[in-house]
Formats: structure tokens, sequence, C-alpha cells
């Protein structure tokens, strides 16, 4: 820093002296650190299942059924909801493949 900078910050707040203030005083928490572990969980859980509801509205069943066993895997089990949504999913998936599979060069 130069010098000239430093003796201004200097004069305005003497604690700046050395160009730096590291006070945590008053200082609040990030708005994370007001979430409970809980909430966070529940947070993330529920912004799974937007994103798995997004990637089928989106026509990308693989990605929402990817979602889908990610939230299965750490909750233990999916709501009615989600296994019906699931087994939906699963039935436009398997006839994305076979049209795909059907359009590939070379089969009849």
């Amino acid at each position: 820093m130069f010098p000239a900078i430093r003796a201004a910050r200097a004069a305005a707040d003497p604690r700046l002296g050395d160009g730096a203030v590291r006070s945590d005083a008053g200082r609040r928490a990030a708005p994370a650190g007001r979430i409970s572990a809980d909430e966070r969980h529940a947070l993330a859980i529920r912004q799974s299942l937007r994103w798995a509801q997004r990637a089928a509205r989106e026509g990308d069943y693989d990605r929402a059924l990817a979602w889908l066993r990610m939230v299965e895997y750490v909750e233990g089990r999916l709501g009615e909801q989600w296994r019906r949504a699931r087994e939906g999913w699963t039935a436009a998936w398997a006839a994305q493949v076979a049209e795909q599979h059907r359009r590939q060069p070379g089969r009849r």
C-alpha cells in the first residue's frame, strides 16, 4: 500500500494504521449459521425434489430419476407422491430409450 494512502487511512481511523481491521465484535452470523442442521437437511431434500421435477418437466427422466434415487438413499424412502412420480417417470424414460433405440441408424 502506498504510504500516503496508509497515512490518510490512519488519520481517519487509528485502527487502520497497518491497513487492515480484524474485529469480529458486533459481527452477525452468516445466514446459514442461523439455520439448524435439520433445517438445512430439509431444505436440501426439498431442493433436490424440485430439481427432479424440473428435470422431468424438461424431459430428462434419467436425471429426474437420479435425483429421486439420491433422496431415497438419504431419506430411506420416498413419500407416496414421489413414488407415483417415479413410476410415471420410469415409464416415460423407458419409452424414450425405446424410441432412441428404434431411431439408431442401421436398425430396422
